[in-house]
């Protein structure tokens, strides 16, 4: 029996068991779920996710729902980032502006034994691809939403006609350290992006470093010493009618700039059996603000 199945086989037996056993499945598998999380979201590359104690924790006046209040330099304007709906529009000014935890839970898997059965590929595969993924992609969506808010009220967006390369990079810049005078800490950009920057730089560089990149490929993840963050995920892609769309091209300060980003309760992920139907189902509490909204710059490739 190889690996896989070994693996497979432990989760049957103990859904199979219920009781003590599944209870142990789901505190097991939650360690799996934090470090999944942690490794998919680009937020938390961005900002890193720290853990809220519980001496960290305020409560809202209105009730007793738990937020942390960050401090922020005199005369920055800030706001929470909403994992619930659409980003606020209250920006915060002054020295505190409150991080507010949201709860973030992923869609119910539902399987049956017979179909848990079937699986040759590991179940902690079905987990990670349907379960960690669904809550990074949430995180990830209100944070570029909000980001998009900030740069069309700070002004701090362009277009830019031509494919991502230097010339794009320099655009970017120029908003974030000369219009708004923010230090760059890293740039947020499609493996589109990203791959034509690839074509761009072999065409740029030397005979060696072509030859190179026609090889291996363009394997640094800095460009122009900026540390470069690459995504799959398309939801910053606007459409443009039936002619493709627009690449949104991400410019942030570093972290002590930026803001601020905090997981209270480990995601927790929890089995339930009833008759021969297994229910599987991930959440954990978040909070994230940006303290300061100039700490952003976006590019459109048009």
């Amino acid at each position: 029996m190889n690996r896989e199945n070994i693996t497979n086989q432990k989760f049957l037996d103990a859904v199979m068991a219920g009781g003590e056993s599944l209870q142990k499945l789901s505190s097991a598998t939650s360690f799996f779920i934090k470090d999944g999380v942690r490794e998919k979201s680009f937020l938390d590359e961005i900002i890193p996710l720290v853990t809220a104690q519980k001496e960290d924790l305020d409560r809202r006046i209105e009730d007793d729902y738990p937020m942390i209040l960050c401090e922020i330099e005199q005369g920055a304007e800030a706001a929470r980032i909403n994992f619930r709906g659409k980003p606020d529009s209250k920006y915060f000014t002054g020295l505190k502006y409150p991080v507010l935890f949201d709860k973030i839970v992923s869609p119910f898997i539902r399987k049956s034994e017979a179909e848990l059965m079937t699986i040759r590929h590991p179940i902690t595969q079905v987990i990670e691809d349907r379960i960690i993924k669904d809550i990074a992609r949430v995180r990830d969506e209100a944070f570029i939403d909000t980001c998009d808010a900030m740069v069309a009220d700070t002004g701090l967006s362009a277009n830019f006609a031509g494919n991502f390369g230097r010339a794009a990079i320099a655009a970017g810049l120029d908003l974030l350290e000369g219009q708004a005078n923010q230090p760059c800490g890293c740039i947020l950009m499609s493996k589109t992006a990203w791959n034509n920057y690839n074509a761009a730089a072999a065409i740029e560089e030397g005979n060696d470093v072509v030859t190179e990149m026609v090889r291996t490929g363009y394997q640094s993840k800095t460009i122009m010493g900026y540390k470069v963050i690459v995504t799959q995920k398309p939801f910053y892609m606007t459409a443009v009618g039936s002619g493709g769309h627009q690449e949104h091209i991400y410019f942030f300060s570093p972290p002590d700039y930026l803001g601020h980003n905090f997981v209270l309760m480990e995601p927790t992920f929890q089995v339930k059996k009833e008759m021969d139907i297994i229910e599987m189902v991930c959440w954990g509490f978040y909070g994230a603000g940006i303290g300061n909204k100039r700490g952003i710059a976006r590019i459109r490739l048009t």
